[in-house]
């Protein structure tokens, strides 16, 4: 199958989303970084870590949620 018809096969679309999310994610947290000069103090890590828990935990929740309710194959 051709790149270009498999991506715009139905099936891609959640894959093009994860990829665009991480993307975005990616950016976001190097701009934050380049913004508070590249030292972090434990409280701020503590914190970053707890966000970025959070944004995993959420994404798990979405797949469950659009998940395939018979199960793997």
């Amino acid at each position: 199958m051709p790149i270009a018809s498999s991506l715009l096969a139905s099936d891609a679309a959640p894959w093009i989303g994860l990829v665009a999310g991480i993307a975005v994610l990616l950016v976001i947290d190097l701009f934050v970084v380049r913004g508070r000069g590249g030292e972090m103090t434990l409280r701020q890590a503590a914190v970053a870590s707890v966000v970025w828990i959070a944004i995993a935990l959420g994404f798990f929740g979405l797949l469950l949620a659009a998940g395939d309710p018979g199960g793997a194959k």
